[in-house]
């Protein structure tokens, strides 16, 4: 499945001004990250529409605080919800990015949706590689397909909630 053997525990809590979350996370990962990840030329100040935001912490770190990610409720279909996540720099390669998928799973499953879906820009390809990889490898993201407009080019990824419950 994924190269993660162990996930690591974390913690969440809700954000319901995530700009001070987001503007932390821009400082941490620099602007030309920022722009290739998420699109944004600066962070946002405020979460979008049906959108929820969760800072996450873990007690192996001793920072604690390891990253974020946000829940989309789709407004046309309430079965799929859109996940966007980020682990800041000190805390990548130790598993808190499927971690926080794990928890984000959970989360919108508990909602009732039936679909977690990420949209990948082709100027992350590091990320895009692994996720595709994972979905050749029996992890739980399918391709679904690619977003052309607007630019830059996104990959759709789906993970269906009932065949990939939250582990």
């Amino acid at each position: 499945m994924s190269e993660v053997k162990t996930i690591p525990k974390i913690y969440t809590i809700e954000c319901f001004e995530p700009g001070l979350l987001w503007y932390e996370y821009a400082q941490a990962v620099g602007p030309k990250e920022l722009q290739s990840s998420f699109g944004w030329s600066v962070p946002p100040l405020t979460a979008r529409a049906l959108e929820r935001v969760w800072r996450v912490f873990s007690p192996e770190r001793p920072r604690w605080h390891v990253g974020w990610f946000s829940l989309r409720t789709d407004p046309t279909d309430s079965r799929i919800v859109y996940l966007v996540r980020g682990v800041l720099p000190d805390a990548r390669r130790l598993g808190y990015r499927v971690a926080l998928g794990e928890e984000a799973a959970r989360l919108a499953a508990a909602t009732g949706a039936r679909y977690l879906t990420i949209e990948i820009l082709t100027t992350n390809p590091e990320h895009f590689e692994r996720i595709h990889k994972e979905s050749q490898t029996g992890g739980p993201w399918r391709r679904a397909g690619v977003i052309w407009e607007p630019k830059p080019l996104k990959s759709l990824y789906v993970r269906d909630l009932v065949k990939f419950p939250s582990r």
